[in-house]
This record gives structure tokens, C-alpha cells and sequence, in this order.
């Protein structure tokens, strides 16, 4: 064999094994993952000992008391934002099944990532406020999906997730452990963290075949599909701010707090949205997303608010610089930013998020701390230490800083590792749709690409039939 035939050969081979790879690698990817999360469970997870059999009879509350709660910020996580993502009319299937698989793949790595940071790399066990915090951190990968939907393979949405859940839980337990910043709700470490890592990561991404695709928009039933996911978020919302409060007190302020934001969010969106428009029409993409602000601008401070007046003013702000947002600032974010923002997630959880931030420094600032007499430590933990509340004020809006900067600063850097040839990439005629990477029924093409097409039938009442060949 002569050696020009040697090399021919080998490169030969080594393009078959390149696509035998890119061809599996989201299977190879999924099998490894949840093979390294298999090991890790092994050597360092347990469940805790109030999850174990008793040596004395154990209390009943426990359970009946954090189940419901975390049950309902789990139908948030996989029914609330997969069907808010269903809006796209070719991209249904991924949009939910997507969201589930980024969910359960967060939820197991968010589990060991976190248990490992707060045991020092020790063994961590297992309760029903460790599902609760793992489906927070899926919601900041859910977020940053809803950024960046449409536009990233399965696999490349895989290694989003495993990059940004380390990063993201790394930094919340710097901004709530180190920091001692109050937001209980994950306002900042929740929503602007996903939210400004996903613009970030769109940036470098951007292209121009994003703006104006054939395949993004939405049609009548798609946003009715997106409303459904809309009203259970809407609905468990307070459950999602009120969970994570250690006191009772504090609890119960929190689902009063969030349900008056949403409430007069609601208000503010159907007034904004229908100003806005020369026609005076109401824009259903404000409404499945724009009325949800309320519930993430109220989150960082749900527990701390004393007053429903407040509560409602912080919603009812928060809906306007929503509906504003995507009226106008996405459109210049778009065009002169190059940060293709496919759901909107800047006005829906980044600047409410900001805004949670800001005021979160207001009210430590505004209310009396005896006001929360002997519970003040449980909201402001470094009270406990002497700390007061003007200083307190500083580490409220120094957290915020924070978020922003790490977000943005790993998302372009996720962003430069998932442009890496070796991950399989949408091609420019595939974005915003299920084609390439589903398998889709019969009426695929007809449903969401034919019947869209078509801009008005007029059917009347007097139309003769007539005879043809």
C-alpha cells in the first residue's frame, strides 16, 4: 500500500467516525451525562435522615406542609413554561419536550452541584426542599432557553445546560450565603441570571437569517397553546415566591405579595398594550407574557413587603416596563444590539428582575427593620450579625451587580464554546422548527406552514358552485 493510499484511507475513516458521531451525539451526550450523574448520586447522595425510617415517631407535618407548594412550582417548571414557549407555529414539539428534557437534566446536576458546594465535596442528602431548590435552577435554564428557542440543537441545548447550572448555582450561593442578599423569591439569581446569560449567549450567536425567519411567528392556536401555558404560571406563581420563606409570617406575606403584584400587572398590561397600538388593539404576546411581571418583580421582595399598596405598585410598574419592553426595546435590542431575543425573556424576567433588584434596596432602606421584630434575621440573615439596614441596602444592589456581570460575561463565553463545529448546529432554513430533529405527522408541513401562508379566504353565502372538468 503506498503511503498516499495510507493517508486517503485514514482520512477516510476518521470523516465516517465524524459522522457517525455528529450523527449520535445527542444520544452519546444524554448516555454520558446521566452515567457521570449515576456515579455521583452513588458516591455522595442520600436522602435525609426525615426521609428514612424513624427510631421514634416522626411529626406528620413535614410533608403535608412543603409538598403542595413544591408541586406547584413543578407544574410551573414543566407545564407553566414549556406551553409558554408553544407559541412558535412549527416549533411545538421541542418547545414542551424540550423544556422537560432541560428540566430533568437540571434538576439531577443542579442536585449534585449544589450538594457538593454546600457540603465542602462531603456526602449531601436529600429532602423535599433540596427538589424544590433543583427546579429553580431548571427555571434559570428554561429561561435562557426561551431566549435562545429555535436556534440551538438538542445537543447544543444539553451542553447550554450543563455549562450554565454550575455557573448560575455558584453564583447564588455567593450572592445568598457570602452576600447575605434577600431574594426570595430568585428574582436576581433566578430570573435576570437567565435571563441576561441567554442575551449574552443570543449576541455571540446572532445572526441575521434570525430576524424575520419564515418560521417565526405564531399563529391563532399556537398563542392560545401559549396562554394555557401562561394562566398555570400566572395561577401558582405565589406558591413560587412563598415556598422557599422560612417563617410562617413570612410565607403567608409572600402569596399575598405576589397574587396583588400579578393582579395589578394584569391590569397594567391590557391598559399598556392597548395605548401602544395605533389601532388600539390588544396584543396577545403581551398578554401571555407581559402579565406575568408582576410575580418576578414582587419575587426578591415578597417576604419583606408590609403593605398591599406596595405590592400592587411594584406589579403595576412591573407590567408597564413589560409591555414597553416589547413594544419597543426589543426591536432596538434586535436591530442595533444584534440580541435576538426569540420569547422575549428581557421584559418578561430580566428588567422586572432588575427592577425586583432595585427595589429591594428601596424597601431595606424605607421600613423600620422592628417592624419584622424577632423574624428580621430570617429575612436579612446578616442582621443576626450586626449588620444594619443601610449597609444591608449596599450588598442588596452589589448581589445585583453581580448576577448581571457573571451573566452576561458566561453566557458569551457558553455562546463561544456552543459555535464550536464539533456540536451539531440548526441550519438557517430550520430555525424555529421541528423537522430536522423530530419525528412529526403527516400534516406537519400543511398545518404549520401552508395554512399560515394563506392570508385571507373569503367564503360567502351566495358563491355558486361551478361546473368544471
Amino acid at each position: 500500500m503506498t503511503p498516499e493510499l495510507s493517508i486517503c484511507l485514514r482520512v477516510i475513516e476518521g470523516s465516517a467516525m465524524a459522522s457517525a458521531f455528529q450523527k449520535n451525539q445527542f444520544a452519546i451526550l444524554l448516555f454520558v451525562f446521566q452515567i457521570v450523574f449515576f456515579v455521583l448520586f452513588g458516591l455522595f447522595g442520600t436522602y435525609h435522615n426525615e426521609a428514612l425510617p424513624p427510631d421514634v415517631q416522626q411529626s406528620v407535618d413535614y410533608v403535608n406542609s412543603k409538598y403542595p407548594m413544591f408541586q406547584d412550582v413543578h407544574v410551573m417548571i414543566f407545564v407553566g413554561f414549556g406551553f409558554l414557549m408553544t407559541f412558535l407555529k412549527r416549533y411545538g414539539f421541542s418547545a414542551v419536550s424540550v423544556n422537560m428534557l432541560l428540566a430533568c437534566f437540571t434538576i439531577q446536576w443542579g442536585m449534585i452541584v449544589r450538594g457538593l458546594i454546600t457540603t465542602n465535596g462531603g456526602t449531601f442528602a436529600i429532602r423535599i426542599e433540596d427538589l424544590l431548590t433543583a427546579d429553580f435552577a431548571a427555571a434559570v435554564i428554561l429561561i435562557t432557553m426561551g431566549c435562545m428557542l429555535g436556534k440551538l440543537s438538542p445537543s447544543q441545548y444539553v451542553i447550554m445546560a450543563f455549562i450554565e447550572t454550575p455557573v448560575a448555582i455558584g453564583i447564588e450561593h455567593v450572592v445568598v450565603h457570602v452576600f447575605h442578599v434577600n431574594d426570595i423569591g430568585g428574582s436576581m439569581i433566578v430570573h435576570v441570571f437567565g435571563a441576561y446569560f441567554g442575551l449574552a449567549l443570543s449576541r455571540v450567536f446572532y445572526k441575521k437569517e434570525y430576524v424575520g425567519h419564515e418560521n417565526e411567528g405564531s399563529t391563532y392556536h399556537t398563542d392560545i397553546f401559549a396562554m394555557i401555558g401562561a394562566l398555570f404560571l400566572w395561577l401558582f406563581w405565589p406558591s413560587f415566591n412563598a415556598a422557599p420563606c422560612e417563617t410562617e409570617d413570612a410565607r403567608h406575606r409572600a402569596v399575598m405579595n405576589t397574587y396583588l403584584a400579578m393582579c395589578s400587572a394584569t391590569i397594567a398590561t391590557f391598559l399598556i398594550s392597548f395605548m401602544v397600538n395605533k389601532h388600539r388593539h390588544i396584543d396577545m404576546v403581551h398578554i401571555a407574557n407581559s402579565t406575568l411581571a408582576g410575580g418576578v418583580a414582587i419575587g426578591t421582595n415578597a417576604n419583606v413587603i408590609l403593605s398591599p399598596l406596595h405590592a400592587l405598585l411594584v406589579g403595576f410598574i412591573a407590567g408597564i416596563l413589560s409591555v414597553i419592553g416589547y413594544q419597543y426595546i426589543t426591536p432596538f435590542m434586535t436591530n442595533k444590539l444584534k440580541m435576538h431575543d426569540t420569547c422575549g425573556v428581557h421584559n418578561l424576567h430580566g428588567m422586572p428582575g432588575v427592577l425586583a433588584g432595585l427595589t429591594s434596596v428601596l424597601f431595606a432602606l424605607v421600613y423600620d427593620p422592628k417592624l419584622y421584630g424577632n423574624t428580621l434575621g430570617s429575612i436579612y440573615k446578616a442582621t443576626a450579625h450586626e449588620r444594619d439596614m443601610k449597609t444591608q441596602a449596599l450588598y442588596q444592589l452589589a448581589g445585583l451587580g453581580l448576577v448581571l456581570g457573571s451573566a452576561l460575561v458566561s453566557g458569551a463565553i457558553t455562546g463561544i464554546i456552543l459555535k464550536l463545529k464539533i456540536w451539531n448546529q440548526v441550519r438557517d432554513k430550520e430555525f424555529y422548527a421541528d423537522g430536522d430533529y423530530f419525528h412529526t405527522p403527516d400534516d406537519y408541513d400543511f398545518t404549520t406552514r401552508i395554512i399560515s401562508n394563506i392570508d385571507h379566504v373569503e367564503v360567502t353565502e351566495h358563491t355558486k358552485l361551478k361546473d368544471s372538468v
